[in-house]
């Protein structure tokens, strides 16, 4: 017997969205989870209020659904974009889980240690490890560093899109070290990013210790918080900023805030990135301009799964069915307050 307790998602189009059958296998169909057809976030987001319990959000309704829920979680607040509501007794709350998507999908590819190779012709060598990553390392564009035996070098990421998936995907990037670069159709709006982007990254931290072990809570750094297991890093105050270092990733944070490009310099931002995130729904015609050599020794991944236009470019691909597993699996304990069943989830993907 289904539960009364009712789900679903909405956006512009949703017909094609996985959702439904992740969910179904998330939970074994216990819970109704419907696609919500309506071109006008109003409607759609009415009927959400008197149908539903709980919603998923996609493009193009995040930053509308951010700004009209009560109360919005630190990642929201954060990225400007929400992909998840869900009614409580003080309001609906609004979060963004296509952040730990994206984070989790990149921590697959970096988890492993790096090791370099030198090369005999000059100031180069090769990295390699990080999951299936690897590169060529020019020395005077990249910095090395020896920690305690660990390799670490400076990763870029090119976010191309900045709407709401592009939001997310910059602050993931940037939360796992990587340097990044906005590139967007209209560079205002990439602009904007970049600098919402910077007033977060000098905001001071601080930290508050739990009683119960070595965790704790970062806060700060504008409205993100997060928690913290010390035993997966470490804390350092310098100048009395506080700042927090992943040993486990091996990446350095990153100190700077993004820069912009525009389209027309996309081939240019391809070929100095180590990871590009492709988060704009349809093939743009600056990509006719980036050659298959651009693309190799890149990693890419592409929040589009439906219908992708990079799955054949000649990177290392990731699919935006990873992105979606891994935000799907991070938001349905949000919305039914159960844990789900990621491995039924992984194994309902095409």
């Amino acid at each position: 017997m289904l539960s009364a307790t009712r789900f679903g998602i909405i956006g512009a189009p949703v017909e094609g969205s996985m959702s439904p059958r992740l969910f179904t296998a998330a939970y074994g169909g216990h819970y109704p989870y419907d696609l919500i057809e309506e071109d006008d976030f109003d409607k759609a987001w009415a009927r959400f209020l008197a149908e539903y319990d709980g919603i998923n959000i996609t493009a193009p309704f995040k930053a509308q659904a951010a700004a009209a829920a009560d109360i919005r979680s630190g990642e929201v607040v954060r990225i400007g974009a929400a992909n998840l509501a869900v009614k409580t007794p003080q309001g609906i709350k609004a979060y963004n889980t296509d952040y730990e998507g994206v984070r989790r999908a990149l921590r697959e590819i970096l988890a492993a240690p790096l090791s370099f190779r030198p090369r005999a012709e000059g100031p180069r060598g090769e990295i390699s490890g990080g999951g299936d990553f690897s590169t060529s390392l020019e020395m005077t564009k990249g910095a090395l560093e020896m920690t305690k035996g660990a390799l670490e070098m400076t990763r870029r990421a090119l976010i191309v899109g900045c709407g709401g998936a592009g939001r997310a995907a910059a602050a993931a990037a940037v939360d796992l070290g990587f340097e990044v670069t906005l590139a967007n159709r209209t560079p205002e709006k990439a602009l904007a990013m970049a600098s919402e982007t910077a007033l977060w990254l000098q905001a001071p931290l601080s930290f508050r210790p739990r009683a119960e072990g070595p965790r704790g809570e970062i806060s700060g750094g504008g409205d993100f918080s997060t928690r913290l297991e010390m035993t997966g890093g470490a804390l350092e105050m310098t100048d009395g900023a506080l700042s927090y270092r992943d040993r486990r990733s091996r990446v350095s944070p990153a100190v700077i805030a993004p820069r912009v490009v525009g389209l027309e310099d996309l081939r240019e931002g391809v070929r100095e990135a180590d990871v590009v995130i492709y988060t704009i729904p349809f093939g743009i015609t600056e990509l006719d301009n980036i050659k298959k050599e651009d693309w190799e020794g890149r990693i890419v991944l592409e929040a589009n799964y439906k219908t992708p236009v990079l799955a054949g470019c000649g990177a290392r691909y990731i699919s935006g069915k990873s992105w979606l597993l891994h935000q799907a699996y991070a938001g349905y304990e949000l919305l039914t307050g159960e844990v789900p069943d990621f491995a039924a989830m992984k194994a309902a993907l095409p």
